[in-house]
């Protein structure tokens, strides 16, 4: 969950969640929800939801997220490059991050091998995070595709339903 003291007025709180937006304004007396137009809750925008907050938690200056409302997010901040979107684009301590986010399902077909060479191109500080799993796998894609040390590896940890 994101927690945003200031969405419009002051002592207003909003609250970022991978369903929508719940802002509480005129201290607790109005709260109002806005959902998303697609409430379906994919496995993708699942893990990119706690890898942002992940991020945000260790801190950033400013960043913007695809398929996610992140009311603090800065939608000035392009994802696009080239012919690509990317997930997530952060800055912290003025060094700009670019996170493409692959599932297991994703991560070995021929569009995310494709995406990797077009993203590699444009991107100079490209992220490639995976289920934490599949580290060794990402790993061995990359040496495949000969892009080993141009895309960083980064994993998150997958939440087991019980």
């Amino acid at each position: 969950m994101n927690l945003d003291r200031q969405p419009g007025r002051q002592g207003d709180l909003s609250i970022a969640t991978p369903y929508g937006e719940v802002i509480v304004r005129d201290e607790g007396r109005e709260i109002t929800f806005r959902l998303f137009r697609d409430l379906r809750q994919s496995e993708h925008s699942f893990y990119l939801y706690r890898y942002v907050e992940q991020v945000l938690y260790a801190g950033v200056d400013r960043f913007n997220v695809d398929h996610l409302n992140f009311p603090t997010a800065d939608k000035s901040i392009s994802l696009a490059r080239g012919k690509s979107r990317l997930d997530l684009i952060y800055y912290r301590q003025g060094k700009i991050y670019e996170v493409e986010l692959k599932s297991a399902k994703m991560l070995g077909i021929d569009q995310t091998r494709r995406q990797l060479q077009e993203l590699s191109r444009y991107c100079s500080n490209l992220i490639l995070a995976v289920p934490d799993y599949l580290r060794d796998d990402a790993e061995q894609l990359l040496a495949l595709m000969n892009l080993p040390t141009r895309i960083i590896i980064d994993t998150y940890p997958i939440v087991k339903e019980q």
